[in-house]
């Protein structure tokens, strides 16, 4: 793919989360400046941008918030060579402390994007499925994934990563088998430099978000930030991994 669609935010003295299409696809910690690319979120025609303050004492903020936030489009003209980004669209409000937020909404605004970005079949998943053991199959497959992570079995991971990278490969115009072998390579050497931080090993602490009232979840703790937190082995920090899956009839997958 020639193009990249990032979301920046300036730092904030406060956490708050961000919503895309009904998707959580961050959760922002108070202090530092944030970025991530979202291109894989988006859709033709309107979408919809939120930024909640899960917090707030009954919906109120404890303190001022002043929040900017840009959608910056990079674009790159071969040979890896990319020009000068573009911002799309710059989003500003400021809240008052003590004013009451409208279902935790701190922002909440629609935009169309002018670029075209690939159809995601990921964000079509069907309504969940109504099982008496939903939980029991979503903490069965986490349970298995650490385990697989920790004894860097690929044999396990990588498959589960299928349907995620099939739809990846068509959207970058990429041969399947080929970014398969590479999205391998890369995790074993993830496996090989990064442990899984110990507090993303209590069950306690896991909690899958339902996503758009669809059978698509996210992963994350107690808290409301992604669970898969890892620690370089060379101690030079820490990694944050953002998982969305899908419990289908027949399996669990990794969407993204």
């Amino acid at each position: 793919m020639d193009k990249l669609l990032c979301l920046m935010l300036e730092p904030l003295d406060q956490r708050v989360e961000l919503q895309l299409n009904g998707v959580v696809v961050g959760s922002v910690p108070a202090g530092s400046p944030y970025s991530r690319p979202i291109h894989e979120f988006v859709r033709a025609g309107e979408n919809r941008l939120c930024i909640t303050v899960p917090s707030n004492h009954q919906h109120r903020l404890g303190r001022p918030l002043e929040l900017n936030c840009r959608l910056v489009l990079n674009k790159h003209r071969g040979d890896q060579h990319w020009v000068e980004p573009e911002v799309l669209y710059e989003f500003t409000t400021n809240r008052a402390m003590g004013e009451r937020l409208d279902r935790q909404r701190a922002l909440d605004v629609a935009f169309d994007l002018p670029v075209r970005f690939p159809v995601w079949d990921f964000l079509n998943v069907p309504p969940p499925l109504v099982l008496d053991n939903l939980q029991d199959r979503l903490e069965d497959f986490l349970f298995r994934w650490i385990a697989a992570w920790d004894a860097r079995d690929l044999d396990f991971l990588l498959p589960r990563y299928t349907r995620r990278n099939r739809e990846l490969s068509l959207a970058y115009g990429q041969d399947h088998s080929s970014q398969q072998h590479q999205f391998g390579v890369h995790l074993q050497t993830l496996m090989s430099t990064h442990a899984l931080d110990d507090a993303a090993r209590e069950p306690t602490q896991w909690v899958f978000q339902s996503q758009r009232k669809s059978a698509l979840h996210r992963v994350c703790n107690a808290q409301g930030d992604d669970l898969l937190r890892f620690v370089s082995t060379a101690g030079d920090g820490t990694w944050v991994w953002p998982h969305h899956l899908a419990v289908l009839p027949d399996d669990v997958y990794i969407l993204r």
